[in-house]
């Protein structure tokens, strides 16, 4: 009858189905993979290197990774790879996700966020085979996490008969400064927890190697006849040149690739700049010069730079790789206390060549959609609780714990180098005398070791990034200024380390911050597009981290000491809101944003010491340390970058806004806890309030470093002023700092009013109640801006005029 021969109709099918699987299993449809031990062409040619390697892999004695110098291992650090820059070339992170995991192209007005059906970018191609392909593999770096992951995303729609997530240690790794300390404990603890989210939730489990890229990459292809790689793209100048590299020798092994944006809102490498600047081919070079904020006239290179002095340092780099930077900085710093350089580059008014962007100053195009919402490129559904399909056998996989990444031992501050642990601590652990320089928050020792503050402050993982961000969202009305300045509270997302090491997105954070007042999430939104810009930043100054934006400071006499730099790392300056902040930075590897400032100009302007010393040990203290950030942060503050801090925060007065009950200073240096408010934050002006509660500057508390501060600002800015009479090319009429670029344009820097004068008054300075400018300007007659007014409003609750409202633009 008719059942049975539709049951013999079916299993006839089913049959067929399961030949077809094998069949697949046993001859791939791509070509043969080339043994391991093959050399391709891509790799006999000699690489440029960003950086000193590791000495035959991460592990160095006793377990612990060997240190790298940031300011010998660059190698030609002015020149950015070679890429070019298609004017036109599309967003692939405008792609929405349905339910069904399938990619949807999302359709753009502007020429600039065409569909990605239409104009797809060459790292784009849909190239990995169809549904039932041989095993992909999803190499994982900074993106561990199962939510809006391209990349697992994607290999799990192409339907693989397996899946394989797989971490690499790169024992070559390209970059100058690589993880170390506080940041490498938490890659580590982040490797473990991503590890336990595929085992629970996906039955699956990540395989971990060491070795080099390419190597472990083939072999890993060839244990398990992979037909694909699949992995998001980094932006990082030498990571961006690696990425490239291994996706060459991939594709010449016969494997297909697939790379996905997912590590910022926009690549650096992406959009283009204003109309004005692009020019065809054949159309002769052009040399602009910004004659005033915003406008920009065409010069003669030669009539440039024969105004040059021989030997004049020049960036290498041309204004149409510039412009975008200069611009988001203007953008972003608007509200800002400099009321200087607020309008666009590449605005022509009268010409024809028009972008028809607005008015206002301009960045990357997708910032634009970020700020009147229609940023609709959505983060991609969680792949939690979809079974990843396993290989038959798993290739060779390390346990996390044999990377070393966890080594924490030892209780005292690193010796010079800043090795993993302290070598001199753990002789005295085991000799038994072991004593910590610092304390717990509750004042007990953690003997044995370093990261015993961080364990107890901190969750890595993905679970706990998603549950800080509800919960910041959820409260965001208590982490508005001031409050976020607070260093005695909870008052920020915390959200950075798990952002630095993608453990959540930057569209996700963007995403779940529009359901937040607008009036209360721009500022969060701020930060994601100057994260944004820090790594733009970098990617066309790979050397930002050792080397000045403003060439002419690298000129720079810096006067302050190592004991002074000691003290300062050690929370040893006689000034009780500096060491709260850096001993609890050495203790729970993070200080809130407005503390990083403090200790920062603390170290620049009072203690004269270069911005790079900051810079290596917030890179070696930090749990969220990043080059880029932590790079653009430090030449800020030490006057050498794209822009300058308009503010110098005082060491007492600086107070006010982050511990004005002292409980701070109190939890972190509990010496002088019994102290009353007045005098916690200035023990040296309580000589009776000493004596009666046992305390004794210098013994039980150290003395200050330096007695006159403000002389130690004087003599710092004279410094800065003799830079500047030594390169008056680099100095414009009314004072502000031009950037000398090498098709001989000119642009104007933001130049910070004291300098911008050439004055050793304190114009620039934080009075007792806090308030930055508003008393030092009143006295000298100089009337507050427009844009000073505003940051006074938003800080300390002022009224403000409609008429400012209507006059600035506020994200």
């Amino acid at each position: 009858g008719a059942g049975p021969r539709i049951s013999l109709i079916l299993m006839g099918r089913v049959v067929r189905n399961w030949s077809d699987m094998l069949a697949r299993r046993v001859t791939m449809s791509h070509p043969p993979l080339k043994s391991p031990m093959e050399k391709s062409p891509m790799e006999a040619a000699p690489q440029r290197r960003w950086g000193r390697c590791t000495n035959g892999g991460p592990l160095g004695p006793k377990g612990t990774l060997p240190s790298s110098a940031c300011a010998d291992s660059l190698v030609d650090p002015t020149v950015v790879p070679a890429e070019p820059v298609a004017p036109a070339a599309p967003i692939a992170s405008s792609i929405k996700s349905s339910s069904t995991l399938s990619w949807r192209g999302n359709r753009r007005r502007d020429a600039h966020y065409a569909d990605p059906k239409e104009a797809t970018a060459p790292d784009e191609r849909d190239d990995c085979g169809g549904r039932g392909s041989g095993p992909c593999i999803v190499w994982l770096r900074d993106d561990l996490r199962l939510t809006d992951n391209p990349a697992l995303h994607a290999a799990l729609e192409l339907g693989c008969i397996a899946v394989l997530p797989l971490f690499i240690h790169d024992v070559e790794d390209p970059c100058p400064c690589p993880l170390r300390g506080a940041a490498l404990w938490w890659k580590g603890e982040s490797l473990k927890a991503f590890d336990r989210s595929l085992r629970e939730s996906c039955d699956s489990r990540l395989i971990v190697r060491l070795g080099v890229i390419e190597e472990e990459l083939a072999e890993v292809a060839h244990a398990v006849g992979a037909s694909c790689v699949c992995f998001n793209r980094m932006v990082e100048p030498w990571y961006r040149e690696r990425d490239l590299r291994v996706e060459a020798f991939l594709r010449g092994q016969g494997l297909r690739v697939k790379t996905f944006q997912t590590v910022v809102l926009q690549e650096p490498w992406k959009g283009s700049p204003p109309m004005l600047l692009q020019q065809g081919p054949g159309e002769p070079k052009v040399a602009w010069e910004e004659v005033a904020p915003g406008r920009l006239e065409p010069r003669e290179s030669q009539e440039i730079n024969m105004q040059l002095p021989e030997g004049t340092a020049v960036a290498d780099l041309t204004l149409p790789e510039v412009v975008s930077i200069v611009n988001a900085d203007r953008l972003l710093s608007n509200p800002n206390p400099c009321a200087q350089l607020l309008t666009a580059l590449g605005e022509n008014e009268n010409g024809e060549r028009t972008d028809h962007r607005r008015r206002d100053p301009d960045h990357f195009l997708v910032y634009q959609d970020v700020e009147n919402g229609s940023y609709s490129a959505q983060p991609l559904p969680s792949v939690r609780g979809c079974v990843l399909p396993c290989p038959r056998t798993w290739p060779a996989s390390l346990n996390i714990e044999e990377l070393g990444y966890h080594v924490t031992m030892g209780n005292g501050f690193p010796a010079d180098g800043m090795p993993q642990y302290s070598e001199a601590a753990l002789q005295h652990e085991n000799a038994g005398c072991a004593r910590s320089l610092l304390c717990t928050s509750d004042g007990a020792d953690a003997p044995g070791d370093w990261a015993a503050g961080m364990k107890d402050l901190w969750r890595p993982g993905e679970d706990a990034a998603l549950s800080k961000l509800r919960d910041f969202v959820a409260n965001i009305e208590c982490h508005k200024r001031p409050d976020r300045h607070r260093a005695d509270l909870r008052n920020t997302s915390l959200l950075s380390p798990h952002l630095r090491f993608g453990e959540v997105s930057p569209r996700t954070c963007y995403a779940e911050a529009m359901r937040a007042p607008p009036h209360l999430r721009h500022g969060f939104v701020r930060r994601l597009l100057w994260r944004d810009l820090s790594y733009a930043e970098l990617y066309r100054w790979p050397g930002m981290a050792t080397m000045s934006q403003r060439l002419q400071y690298e000129e720079q006499s810096w006067t302050g000491s190592l004991a002074q730099l000691r003290c300062w790392q050690r929370g040893q300056t006689g000034f009780p809101l500096i060491d709260a902040a850096m001993r609890q930075l050495w203790r729970e590897g993070y200080i809130n944003n407005y503390m990083r400032h403090v200790t920062a100009t603390f170290l620049i302007d009072y203690l004269d010491i270069s911005w790079k010393e900051g810079f290596k040990w917030y890179d070696y203290t930090l749990v969220d340390s990043d080059v880029a950030i932590n790079a653009r942060l430090w030449q800020q503050g030490g006057h050498s970058g794209i822009s300058q801090w308009n503010f110098v925060l005082h060491p007492v007065y600086a107070a006010k806004n982050a511990d004005p009950t002292g409980d701070y200073v109190r939890r972190w240096v509990p010496e002088l806890a019994v102290l009353p408010t007045e005098f916690i934050h200035c023990p040296w002006e309580a000589a009776g309030e000493l004596l009666a509660q046992g305390i004794k500057l210098g013994v039980t508390y150290p003395r200050r470093c330096m007695l006159d501060i403000d002389s130690a600002r004087r003599r710092h800015l004279a410094a800065i002023q003799r830079v500047r009479r030594a390169h008056p090319e680099t100095i414009s009429e009314d004072g502000t700092e031009c950037l000398l670029l090498r098709d001989g344009s000119r642009v104007l820097l933001r130049t910070r009013d004291d300098i911008r004068r050439d004055t050793e008054e304190l114009v620039v300075a934080q009075a007792p109640d806090g308030i930055l400018h508003k008393r030092r300007f009143a006295s000298s007659g100089v009337k507050s801006s427009p844009q000073q007014l505003l940051l006074d409003a938003e800080l300390y609750g002022w009224p403000s005029t409609g008429r400012l409202n209507r006059e600035m633009h506020i994200l």
